[in-house]
């Protein structure tokens, strides 16, 4: 592989980490202090229809081994925080929290964004929150 070629890998990999940053500064701005993985993967989902991340989740359920890579990512340099509640139902369910550090940095990230992409991950977000709470009912968080 060329060295222009993985700077372009490593660029798009940076990008696609401060977007899923920024997808969670957009949960928080909602409200959603803890957000469930579901709610992220839904999101980004969404998001990739207009804006492509270079995320692959499977046909059969929404799950992405490259958003998990990136969550780690993110949680390692203390950016997020990521909890497991099982507690309240027999299946257990994935939050993560936007830690202060990550909250900064994700504003930034904002201020750079073009009002095209900015207005796709609230609409991405919103559904996303929209979709859990009709999904989970009396259930969630």
């Amino acid at each position: 592989m060329g060295e222009g070629v993985k700077l372009s890998v490593k660029a798009e990999q940076s990008s696609r980490v401060e977007t899923l940053l920024t997808i969670l500064y957009f949960f928080s701005e909602h409200g959603k202090e803890e957000v469930s993985l579901g709610e992220v993967q839904e999101s980004v989902s969404k998001l990739q229809k207009e804006f492509p991340l270079g995320y692959e989740f499977f046909e059969t359920f929404l799950c992405s081994f490259d958003l998990f890579t990136d969550l780690d990512k993110l949680s390692g340099e203390g950016y997020i925080r990521r909890y497991t509640y099982s507690h309240d139902t027999l299946i257990p369910k994935n939050f993560i929290r936007l830690m202060p550090t990550g909250s900064w940095s994700a504003k930034r990230i904002v201020r750079g964004l073009p009002p095209d992409m900015i207005e796709a991950i609230n609409r991405s977000v919103v559904s996303a929150i929209s979709n859990y709470k009709k999904r989970w009912g009396s259930w969630a968080r």
